[in-house]
């Protein structure tokens, strides 16, 4: 909990954490080594990708095929985005990452991303009303 950035780097590297990022907050390398050897002890499961993914999104959730009426091996994840910083390239890079600790036979069916607003949403809603009427126009003499 209290080491030094550099030190988190070098050990992930050491511990061979493939999905590491040195890109990511020093609180998401942390609960990323943490998690990583229950991951490698897990590896393939789908408990393994919620501990993998959590570590950079706190509130991820899992689903799997028979959950949800997919076909058999596909899973879904859904991730919470709720207060952390995102951009397009963070959820591709989950996506590279998934592959190393699923199951090789299981498929990714699909991800959902959820932002929860911290403050009321106001939504404003416009439209416009027509009329048709029909002239007939005279005909000319």
């Amino acid at each position: 909990d209290s080491l030094d950035e550099p030190l988190l780097d070098i050990l992930a590297y050491d511990f061979k954490v493939d999905w590491w990022a040195p890109e990511y907050s020093v609180d998401e390398k942390r609960r990323t080594l943490k998690g990583s050897w229950y991951v490698h002890k897990h590896m393939g499961t789908k408990a393994s990708v919620v501990t993998a993914v959590s570590a950079v999104y706190p509130e991820t959730a899992v689903e799997e095929w028979f959950e949800y009426g997919g076909e058999p091996y596909g899973f879904k994840i859904r991730l919470n985005l709720t207060g952390t910083e995102w951009s397009e390239e963070r959820p591709r890079r989950i996506l590279e990452r998934v592959e190393y600790y699923k199951s090789l036979r299981s498929h990714l069916d699909g991800m959902e991303y959820i932002r929860e607003s911290e403050s009321p949403a106001v939504l404003c809603m416009g439209g416009a009303t027509t009329a048709m009427v029909r002239l007939p126009v005279p005909e000319a003499r």
